[in-house]
């Protein structure tokens, strides 16, 4: 029964959250806050040690529950759209059967417990209040906050807004380093903190849309926005990032090539959106690969040119 159950889980996983990938979006999201406010504060050369490690892993931790949370939550509804035909669907481990609802239970209070003991380890801490108090903030999200007009019906752009709740992943990234560093905040604070949430949204809205021949009962961006409507919001969020990250990275001192691939890389992710403006094709409304080359440059770049620039010193 164990050994079906990993199996189960292990293609889940694979399909769902792929370690590798998985693993490098979270350390760049925590460690683009994480190393930026050391930076910013003159904290140099900047300090790695345990508290980052517990503070990349509870990341990748934090974006496996949200994951999970909402396969647990829409299964139903994902197997209602697989069986209309939606592509998006038809292949999902839990539309197929390669995983139970009970696996899911089992591997989300299992990331639980590893993602609360692990904070354990760093004391009482800002950090633990942080991932305790946003992850229940979370949790309440997933519930729609128990408000029954919000939980009736909800579209993408109430998707959308709680997609807002990466903020909290940042502020515990923030708190990891007040733990560590002290409470040297400046005015650059706000920006690192509200720069991955744009990252996150332009991905968020990218991936979901469609022309109008081939919207299905999927809720996407486009069947509330038009194809143009939110074609233009995913071209808006790359762009607030970009203003965020640009003068932010001159602060911080993360060097010209930085700034210059994050500014490459924006446009491609504008030219993207151009392209599909300008003749729109199916292939062309898959903005979501540009969007996570963006973000991957924009954010995994700056922790790697901070690291490059001000050297570290291990605790």
């Amino acid at each position: 029964m164990i050994a079906g159950t990993i199996k189960r889980l292990r293609a889940y996983v694979n399909v769902m959250f792929p370690p590798g990938r998985m693993l490098a979006t979270g350390a760049a999201f925590f460690l683009s806050v994480y190393l930026g406010l050391q930076a910013v504060a003159g904290a140099v050369p900047i300090q790695l040690g345990w508290p980052a490690a517990v503070g990349i892993v509870s990341t990748v931790l934090w974006m496996l529950l949200v994951r999970l949370n909402d396969d647990i939550a829409d299964m139903e509804v994902d197997r209602k759209l697989a069986a209309a035909g939606d592509p998006t669907y038809q292949g999902r481990p839990t539309v197929t059967g390669a995983v139970r609802h009970s696996d899911l239970r089992l591997l989300s209070a299992a990331a639980l417990a590893a993602f609360l003991a692990l904070n354990v380890t760093l004391g009482l801490s800002v950090a633990l209040a942080a991932c305790v108090f946003g992850w229940f903030v979370t949790w309440l999200g997933f519930r729609w906050f128990f408000i029954e007009r919000w939980s009736r019906n909800p579209g993408p752009l109430a998707y959308l807004g709680r997609k807002g709740l990466t903020v909290l992943v940042a502020v515990y990234a923030a708190a990891v380093y007040v733990d560590q560093i002290g409470w040297a905040l400046t005015r650059w604070t706000v920006p690192l903190l509200l720069a991955p949430c744009a990252g996150v949204a332009c991905w968020e809205v990218g991936r979901k849309i469609r022309l109008p021949a081939e919207e299905t009962a999927y809720a996407t961006y486009s069947s509330v926005l038009g194809w143009r409507g939110a074609t233009a919001l995913t071209g808006s969020f790359v762009v607030a990032s970009w203003i965020m990250l640009l003068p932010l990275a001159g602060a911080a001192e993360a060097g010209t090539a930085y700034a210059v691939l994050l500014s490459f890389a924006a446009l491609l992710a504008l030219g993207s959106c151009a392209r599909l403006l300008l003749r729109p094709t199916r292939e062309r409304t898959r903005l979501g690969p540009w969007m996570q080359l963006y973000g991957a440059v924009a954010h995994g770049g700056l922790a790697v040119a901070l690291l490059l620039r001000h050297g570290t010193t291990l605790l």
